[in-house]
């Protein structure tokens, strides 16, 4: 009976070691897209972007102009769904 019990606590240390170790070397080094957003807008702009909450500050007083293009496009979406392999 302890022996199960040993394999099965050997198993949940193993797995809470696997997820902190996911968590702390690749989940946190991944950078979230709001940071690559503010990067590219830096160097679109050539001026410091600052985001507070919900508002985005682009600190330059330059201006540069503004290109707008009108493309259509069209797409077919197909979506099933199936309750229990019915």
């Amino acid at each position: 009976m302890y022996r199960y019990f040993k394999y099965f606590l050997g198993l949940v240390i193993l797995a809470t070691l696997a997820m902190a170790a996911f968590h702390f070397f690749i989940e946190k080094s991944m950078s979230p897209p709001v940071d690559k957003l503010v990067g590219a807008l830096g160097l679109v702009t050539n001026s410091e972007v600052k985001i507070d909450g919900f508002s985005l500050t682009l600190a330059s007083e330059e201006t540069r102009e503004l290109i707008v293009v009108k493309r259509e496009t069209q797409s077919v979406v197909k979506y099933e769904s199936s309750w229990l392999g019915s």
